[in-house]
């Protein structure tokens, strides 16, 4: 029977969980214990957590700062304007990593909005190298027609151009399904 009450717990870790399937109800073993949980048979468990802020602990990007080390402050890793990971590493971070950046804001909806506008700026200059990078290697190859060297752009290559402003926001996302 449900007392439709809510209880929050911070600081709190899930030693242990036992779901039972014939109330639908789970009992709980805590960090540190909590003695009111101990006979209490709860109906749904919302588990909300931060991460922790310093990006050498963190498993997922532990590969990457070795291969690719940056500055660090107090754990947070020090990214480009742009919020790339460094010049020539096109790892864009957003959210509360991004807080040396973005500032106090950077773990909330305005931090997510900078943030974002930010990452779409780095992805049109990494593409725009790419694409010069690409266009420059067309023209050192020589790709002559009649004489004359044709880059990529002046070949009109229309496919490559759809691609780079679906990927940069520019102009309407529909524009790319006719190619």
């Amino acid at each position: 029977m449900s007392t439709q009450k809510l209880s929050q717990h911070q600081n709190t870790t899930l030693a242990s969980q036992t779901w039972h399937a014939d109330s639908k109800t789970w009992s709980l073993t805590t960090t540190p214990p909590i003695p009111e949980l101990h006979d209490t048979e709860i109906d749904y468990i919302y588990y909300a957590t931060d991460i922790n802020s310093d990006i050498t602990t963190l498993p997922y990007l532990r590969t990457m700062h070795s291969k690719y080390r940056i500055e660090t402050l107090a754990g947070l890793p020090v990214l480009t304007q742009d919020l790339m990971w460094k010049e020539q590493v096109p790892l864009f971070v957003t959210g509360k990593l991004a807080g040396l950046r973005l500032g106090p804001s950077a773990g909330n909806l305005e931090g997510a909005r900078v943030g974002a506008e930010r990452v779409v700026w780095g992805i049109q200059d990494v593409l725009g190298r790419m694409r010069k990078s690409r266009c420059d290697r067309c023209e050192l190859d020589g790709n002559d027609v009649g004489g004359e060297r044709k880059s990529v752009e002046e070949e009109g290559d229309v496919e490559d151009e759809a691609v780079y402003r679906y990927c940069t926001g520019l102009g309407s996302r529909f524009a790319s399904l006719e190619v």
